[in-house]
């Protein structure tokens, strides 16, 4: 036997007429509509540690914009709230790469317990990309010492 469709005839599988004959009708008419998140909903969705609304106001103080709306005056720039999510996410992640790296320092230095600012900087001295960062923006980690230097044996 065959099975029969659970749909009338009519109708398609997300039930919008297929007989009626009026453009409004079909299913390409109809747009869906985002809902709108707010950046809390949006943090927890993503499972984010860092507060997006520190990191909201912040980019907003630096940008110097304002919430986006739909009918925003000419000339003035706006920040969505994607974009404070997606700040916070790539701020979180670089913050536990970094921490991860001066942890694994300070498993290497068997007398420390504690992460110190020596750790943090030879992690990152460690680290190819980070490293390579920070000698293009010329970081300097406050009382962690001498940057370690690579000898070369000819």
């Amino acid at each position: 036997m065959a099975e029969k469709n659970s749909t009338p005839n009519h109708l398609d599988d997300s039930g919008v007429s297929l007989t009626s004959n009026s453009p409004s009708s079909s299913p390409k008419a109809i747009p869906k509509r985002r809902k709108k998140i707010g950046l809390r909903v949006a943090a927890k969705k993503i499972g984010l540690v860092f507060n997006v609304g520190v990191v909201d106001a912040q980019l907003r103080l630096l940008v110097g914009a304002q919430k986006v709306k739909k009918k925003r005056q000419k000339g003035r720039r706006g920040v969505t709230t994607l974009a404070s999510v997606y700040l916070a996410a790539v701020l979180e992640y670089l913050v536990a790469e970094v921490i991860e790296l001066a942890g694994n320092a300070t498993k290497v230095d068997k007398t420390a317990k504690r992460i110190n600012p020596r750790h943090v900087m030879l992690g990152m001295r460690a680290d190819q990309e980070l490293n390579e960062l920070c000698h293009r923006t010329d970081v300097i980690f406050p009382s962690a010492g001498v940057p370690p230097t690579k000898i070369s044996h000819k």
